[in-house]
């Protein structure tokens, strides 16, 4: 019998309430951020300060440095 070591990469999943702290997760590693707009988030109010043109920025940001986001 074969056996076949898979071994899978570990992802590092970073949380981001802003776009300070999306930019500094990627300059440190993540592979993946997470993220939302306070009306779709479980995160309290105060904790998230995108808005539609930040999260925009976050995102080309993250996905032109091969980030998932």
């Amino acid at each position: 019998m074969m056996v076949r070591n898979k071994a899978k990469k570990i992802e590092l999943l970073s949380p981001a309430g802003d776009l300070p702290r999306l930019k500094t997760a990627v300059a440190f590693g993540a592979d993946a951020i997470y993220c939302g707009l306070p009306q779709w988030s479980l995160r309290s109010m105060r904790e998230i300060q995108f808005n539609e043109e930040t999260i925009r920025e976050g995102l080309s940001f993250a996905h032109e440095r091969g980030v998932k986001v």
